[in-house]
């Protein structure tokens, strides 16, 4: 009986992709399995057909002869197909193809992965490279140090490579073996009719390579608990609770993967001087009452990049309430990864003598007469308006009288 050609057999067309192939092979193959026509020798037959159609198309070498010569390119010297297990060279890969073919309907169907397929564990003949964990510390900066970057050494424990095996985990003078229970490939499998359903060997734990004389210094880990130091750059304006991320400097990675990374965390030390909102820093001046009434100046530090505090002359504006603030911009904190600095914020808080000489009182009292005799020109008569059951109207020529009348307290003037 003639054979029929491969490509009418998946019904694909002859410029179709290896990814056109498999899907088809996939379709056509569950359609004829024999585990869903139970008793039906077309369709197993049909199943061996697209197996041997689909084991040509998925191989560059030996489509490219097909496509050549024909089924006549393949019988003969050019490289025969393989007739045995339906187009498999053994039984056990013909369950491994089969586990790839279906593990993604078996998925579907029912929701769950099969171990050692492409939905599930990679078959692999040699362990998987994995990345590193990450390491997080914490450390403390002072103020300054925040505000304009620097760098610092960070020590962290974490684990390194013994020295003693070179990783490797075992003992000077022997090597790693290949695991005998899953053959180095990592997984153990077990076969229910077409289906491989694997699970990690527990034997290696799932690296395929068994260590038989261990190193007695890390006892087969291949890695040791060491101190480290690791130079960390912080940048200019880092805040409190800032994470300062670097590269590769984690724990190493395992079977030649890429390390993690070490993490900082940032806590920024008080400072008695400044506080810091944002990108902005306040610091308090203290000034003298009659500076607030007069106005004047008064000294502030600002915190400069070589780690000193520059005093700037700060102008006191005539009039100055206890806690008013002015602002002055660029002479606050860096803005981190931005460029610029905040501003400073100085709060004016009012100081008053707690004690006065003689003269002092003198003229304090001299001068609140006069300050209450300037209010008092300056303020308007309040009439009060007459109302049932009230005294006449009466006119108040000294407001404090007027104010002493409306709390209820004895008048000092009466009109």
């Amino acid at each position: 009986m003639a054979k029929r050609d491969c490509y009418d057999v998946l019904a694909v067309g002859h410029g179709a992709s290896q990814d056109e192939i498999r899907k088809a092979f996939r379709r056509e193959a569950a359609k004829h399995h024999p585990d869903r026509n139970s008793g039906d020798s077309a369709a197993e037959a049909r199943f061996k057909e697209v197996n041997a159609a689909y084991q040509i198309l998925s191989d560059e070498k030996q489509r490219a002869i097909y496509d050549q010569y024909g089924w006549a390119g393949l019988e003969g010297t050019a490289g025969p197909v393989r007739q045995d297990a339906a187009g498999f060279s053994s039984v056990q890969e013909v369950f491994s193809t089969m586990q790839e073919a279906f593990a993604d309907a078996f998925q579907s169907s029912f929701g769950a992965k099969i171990p050692g397929s492409r939905a599930g564990w990679p078959r692999r003949t040699h362990p998987l490279p994995r990345r590193g964990q990450d390491i997080q510390t914490d450390h403390t900066l002072a103020f300054q140090e925040a505000l304009f970057g620097c760098t610092k050494t960070v020590v962290v424990r974490s684990e390194a490579a013994c020295s003693d095996c070179g990783g490797s985990g075992a003992r000077l003078g022997s090597e790693p073996e290949t695991c005998m229970a899953c053959s180095g490939t990592g997984d153990v499998s077990q076969s229910r009719g077409f289906v491989l359903f694997s699970h990690r060997c527990a034997r290696c734990h799932g690296t395929g390579r068994f260590v038989a004389n261990a190193c007695t210094a890390c006892h087969g880990r291949g890695a040791l608990d060491v101190e480290r130091k690791v130079d960390v750059q912080f940048p200019p304006g880092i805040p409190h609770g800032y994470q300062v991320r670097v590269a590769d400097c984690g724990q190493p990675g395992i079977h030649g993967g890429p390390p993690g990374d070490l993490i900082v965390m940032v806590y920024v030390a008080p400072d008695e001087r400044y506080s810091r909102v944002g990108d902005d820093l306040a610091v308090e001046a203290h000034i003298l009452f009659t500076d607030a009434l007069l106005g004047g100046d008064v000294t502030v530090h600002v915190p400069d990049p070589a780690g000193h505090d520059v005093p700037i002359t700060v102008r006191i504006p005539p009039g100055t309430q206890h806690g008013s603030t002015i602002r002055l911009p660029s002479l606050g904190a860096p803005r981190l990864h931005q460029g610029g600095r905040g501003s400073m914020v100085v709060c004016f808080l009012v100081d008053l003598p707690a004690k006065l000489s003689d003269r002092a009182r003198s003229l304090v009292a001299e001068l609140n007469a006069e300050l209450v005799a300037s209010m008092h020109v300056a303020s308007p008569r309040i009439h009060l308006a007459q109302q049932s059951g009230t005294p006449p109207d009466r006119s108040f020529a000294d407001q404090d009288d007027a104010v002493r009348f409306l709390n209820g307290l004895p008048l000092r003037s009466t009109s």
